[in-house]
């Protein structure tokens, strides 16, 4: 009796969570003065892999600013992580008496914040100048 070795496939490997180096391929963030505002620009994908580096930056952000202001233009997609660490960073600035504006968020975040329904907890406007103004 002869037996034969048939080939079995194998399953694919499950994707592996995107690595610290991809997730800031996806992010960009950068920290800058602009008159008495500090601005947090942020630029790419707002979602799990990526939150924890903006929630970083804007955790202490209020400590060393007048007002604060995140510069989302360049934001692709925001999932509801993202607007979590904007809530959040809205309520550190508040305890501490600094003003918080997101600055020209981009269509994706604009309508994550109007399906959840907290665009009013955010002063939003056009340019960081302009949050300068709202103080």
């Amino acid at each position: 009796m002869t037996v034969l070795d048939t080939p079995r496939e194998t399953p694919a490997p499950n994707p592996a969570p995107p690595s610290p180096a991809t997730s800031a391929q996806r992010l960009k963030i950068r920290v800058r003065s602009s008159g008495s505002v500090t601005v947090v620009s942020v630029a790419g994908r707002l979602d799990w892999a990526t939150c924890p580096a903006l929630a970083a930056q804007l955790e202490t952000v209020h400590e060393r600013a007048t007002a604060v202001a995140v510069d989302l233009r360049g934001v692709l997609e925001c999932d509801a992580l993202g607007v979590s660490v904007l809530v959040a960073a809205h309520a550190g600035c508040a305890v501490a008496g600094v003003p918080f504006a997101v600055v020209a968020p981009a269509r994706p975040v604009r309508r994550v914040l109007q399906q959840i329904g907290i665009e009013t907890l955010f002063t939003i406007t056009e340019s960081a100048g302009d949050a300068a103004a709202d103080r």
